[in-house]
């Protein structure tokens, strides 16, 4: 009968996924794996490690369907196999994300399920953690990833995984502190091993250095430090990732920042942060980011020209004219140059967008009468 294997295929799917918790109802997690003895697992003879090896490489290349239904016959034919139960947890949060969105419940709570067996098969194994943390992570369960990416590298504390899914997380979560330690334990783990720091640990660190510069419940020390260390990384990133802009973007932010610490600005420094912010325009050229950061530096007192301000905010509106915090500061600058028209038309069609202060603000201005002497409007 033309079409049986994969029919057979499919009925084997569905049964796995309606009775992979012994049930047709999905399981309660927990009770579930309360079911399998703490501790009592066993390590994979050499034809099941054979198995395990071909369902992985299944999931993998996209061949779900198929490594669901063989970890699904593993899992239920050597029940103390905590690899097993992991691989079918994987295959099944595949599932359930590839079916819907949001991921389907039922196969959720079937997947967590055996993340749970499996970790309670081999409580001693950090990899099971890992992959536990990275299941609640999809999850949207924060606190639980967390903590089992910490079980994971109480077991190996250089866990590529782990740490990456930490530092992510606590960054997400506003703990830099934390992510600044879970990152220095990667950047070493890195240097063990002589690999580069991954891409989106490199982008953290970054970030991370920035958020703890601005603390002020720290020493100016120590905020030098992390602007040095942000000042590193964005390099970092320009040199690994020459066609991203957040690496020429990040560094010009940062070597403005040392500028405006140190209350100087060389012509050298000064050409090359304008290069920078040119550079990321280049690679983004539908972004009116680089453009509006450019103009923000240009006004600033670290150059004070106001008329080449004027041109970047322009410029940034020629990539997007909605873009707010460009309209407003050109505005600021058009009426304070006595441009006031311009000024007036700019913060009249930006006005239904304004909120509480700002907004009473520019009422105001535009109340005044055009020979009113010029005010400072307001900025973003």
């Amino acid at each position: 009968m033309p079409g049986f294997p994969s029919f057979r295929r499919a009925a084997a799917l569905a049964v796995l996924v309606l009775e992979a918790g012994c049930g047709g109802l999905p399981p309660d997690p927990a009770a579930f794996a309360a079911r399998f003895p703490e501790g009592g697992g066993r390590s994979p003879e050499p034809e099941e490690d054979r198995v395990l090896e071909r369902i992985e490489a299944d999931l993998e290349s996209g061949r779900v369907e198929s490594a669901a239904e063989a970890a699904g016959e593993l899992a239920r034919a050597a029940p103390r196999l905590a690899k097993a139960h992991a691989l079918l947890g994987r295959c099944l949060l595949a599932l359930a994300r590839r079916r819907s969105d949001p991921p389907d419940l039922d196969l959720m709570r079937r997947a967590e399920g055996e993340f749970l067996a499996a970790v309670a098969l081999a409580p001693k194994d950090p990899a099971l953690y890992g992959l536990l943390g990275s299941f609640y992570e999809a999850d949207g369960h924060v606190e639980a990833a967390l903590a089992a990416y910490d079980r994971a590298l109480e077991g190996a504390a250089f866990d590529l995984r782990a740490l990456r899914g930490a530092a992510r997380l606590a960054v997400a979560s506003g703990r830099e502190r934390a992510a600044a330690r879970y990152l220095e334990s990667l950047r070493a783990a890195t240097r063990r091993l002589g690999i580069p720091l991954p891409a989106e640990a490199l982008f953290l660190d970054a970030r991370v250095d920035l958020v703890l510069f601005e603390a002020r419940d720290q020493t100016e020390a120590a905020r030098r430090t992390y602007l040095e260390r942000a000042v590193r990384s964005f390099r970092e990133i320009r040199a690994r990732f020459p066609e991203d802009p957040r690496g020429p973007l990040g560094l010009a932010h940062s070597l403005c920042l040392r500028a405006m610490g140190e209350g100087r600005l060389p012509k050298e420094d000064r050409d090359e942060i304008r290069l920078l912010f040119l550079e990321a325009a280049r690679l983004a050229p539908a972004d009116p980011l680089p453009r509006y950061d450019l103009a923000r530096f240009l006004e600033s007192p670290l150059v004070g020209d106001e008329f080449a301000a004027i041109q970047q905010y322009r410029a940034a509106l020629d990539r997007d004219p909605r873009h707010l915090p460009s309209r407003l500061n050109l505005a600021r600058l058009l009426w304070r140059r006595g441009e006031r028209e311009e000024a007036r038309a700019i913060w009249r069609a930006a006005l239904p967008e304004l909120e509480g202060s700002e907004r009473r603000r520019v009422r105001a201005l535009l109340s005044r009468t055009p020979s009113a002497k010029p005010a400072r409007g307001p900025s973003r």
